[in-house]
């Protein structure tokens, strides 16, 4: 929600603030560390002046929300962070700035995408073994999951990952991993999301009902020895991925 002119935020009056954006820096800035809980150092950038400075009226918003979006893509932030920032600092902007706010919103999220695409492109889709997707794209195909703030994971999902037995090496070990791989092809639902963990095993993402048990058990139902795991999707997308990370790390020690 915009503020009203003729009611500027709290924390821009008797700011002192010298200048219209310095003032609005400065509210946006206190308004998102005190809501969100970042501290100072993770909030700050030259690109969140920027943006302050056009958003007054004194520079170009879409270049300004360019540089900001890739500022903060790149720096780790999230498509709901960025979001909940772009909230925070709309509510402390003037309804004057009513239009240039709502384009700044529009040009951060149409960059942060288009950053994550570029990415994702430039990244192998597929692992050359198993010809299954990689956990990279395991991470981008589950992002609707946490992007959404009314779902919960680590409620509805499950995080299912399918180890090799780490006494199996050289031709043994990649026969069983081609074995594993096509079972969970053959045996998990359509709406699992399944990714090769290099020589570890595979991981999958998938609904948390009674119906997709059976097709979890079968994975080790195999020629091969084969551990499950199955624990609650995580909570967010960053625990997942370092999830992922340490499964993969085991079986690349493994395979050794």
């Amino acid at each position: 929600m915009l503020q009203d002119d003729a009611h500027p935020p709290s924390g821009a009056q008797g700011a002192g603030h010298g200048s219209p954006s310095d003032a609005l820096l400065a509210s946006w800035r206190d308004r998102t560390i005190r809501t969100r809980g970042y501290l100072p150092g993770d909030w700050d950038a030259a690109e969140t002046s920027r943006l302050a400075t056009a958003l007054a009226g004194s520079g170009d918003v879409v270049a300004a929300s360019c540089a900001y979006a890739t500022t903060r893509y790149r720096s780790g932030w999230s498509h709901d962070e960025v979001l909940d920032d772009l909230e925070d600092l709309c509510a402390v902007t003037p309804a004057s700035a009513h239009q240039r706010a709502c384009s700044a919103v529009r040009q951060t999220a149409s960059v942060w995408i288009h950053e994550l695409t570029v990415e994702t492109l430039a990244r192998p889709h597929r692992d050359p073994l198993t010809g299954l997707p990689t956990v990279g794209f395991l991470l981008v195909d589950v992002e609707r999951l946490y992007r959404d703030p009314s779902e919960r994971p680590e409620q509805t999902h499950l995080l299912v990952v399918a180890e090799l037995s780490p006494e199996l090496a050289g031709a043994d070990r990649i026969a069983a991993l081609l074995a594993l791989s096509h079972q969970a092809e053959r045996s998990l639902p359509a709406e699992a999301v399944v990714a090769a963990l290099g020589s570890s095993g595979i991981a999958a993402v998938l609904p948390n009902t009674a119906e997709n048990l059976g097709p979890i058990r079968s994975l080790a139902s195999g020629p091969h020895p084969v551990r499950v795991v199955v624990e609650a999707a995580p909570p967010s997308r960053a625990l997942l991925e370092g999830r992922l990370a340490s499964h993969a790390a085991i079986g690349l020690e493994a395979g050794r």
